[in-house]
């Protein structure tokens, strides 16, 4: 066992409760998406695609600002899972003083320290402590939860992917509107003018004649 192993498995250890963070992030955003698309395609057509409708763009504002508080919130539960911000926690998981840790690190972390004898003699049984606690004890606490975080946050996302699913086979023009709408919310609340009227007939047909007359109306359903 080298006499980095401990501050290795540590480093494994907070790198894989990140990855945790990140699947958690990444499920809470794809359950809002869900959800949105899901309340927008049980709403009337006119408030998905009426010209006009602000519907869509205030749902994906919803969906936006959603998004970015998870975002925000997932980097900064990335950071504190580095080995310096748990410090405190291992030393207690390890049975180490406090301040342990934070000191091991801080000695690796300026050179001349990480050369004398003392500091050295401190990484070594600061890394002997860590490298005997099983890794899933490293982090008691902080570990368990993000666990917890991960496997409902992963559940809450598959129960929307299953609706959405039936939601698509039962009723897809809705929610493929739904979706569609959501996705550029601007067509609706700030559509492009429609095109003039268009009126097409036979020119030079005697009153009280029988004549053809085409009305061109694009865009318009009424």
């Amino acid at each position: 066992m080298s006499d980095g192993f401990g501050f290795q498995r540590l480093a494994a250890v907070c790198s894989a409760v990140r990855t945790r963070v990140a699947a958690t992030a990444l499920a809470c955003a794809l359950t809002l998406g869900g959800v949105l698309v899901l309340v927008l395609s049980v709403l009337p057509a006119a408030a998905r695609e009426g010209r006009g409708s602000a519907v869509p763009l205030v749902l994906a504002v919803l969906l936006w600002a959603g998004v970015a508080a998870v975002v925000w919130l997932g980097r900064r539960a990335w950071r504190s899972l580095r080995p310096r911000e748990v410090a405190e926690e291992v030393d207690s998981a390890a049975g180490l003083g406090a301040g342990d840790l934070r000191a091991a690190l801080e000695f690796e972390a300026s050179g001349r320290v990480a050369a004398s004898g003392l500091a050295a003699l401190h990484r070594i049984r600061v890394s002997k402590a860590l490298g005997q606690v099983a890794p899933r004890m490293l982090l008691p606490v902080t570990a368990p939860g993000w666990s917890r975080r991960a496997r409902r946050s992963g559940l809450a996302v598959a129960v929307t992917l299953l609706v959405l699913s039936g939601a698509w086979m039962l009723r897809p023009q809705p929610t493929f509107s739904a979706a569609l709408a959501l996705g550029a919310p601007w067509r609706t609340a700030f559509p492009a003018p429609l095109p003039p009227l268009g009126l097409e007939g036979a020119a030079g047909v005697p009153r009280g004649e029988p004549a053809t007359v085409t009305i061109s109306a694009a865009g318009r359903d009424r």
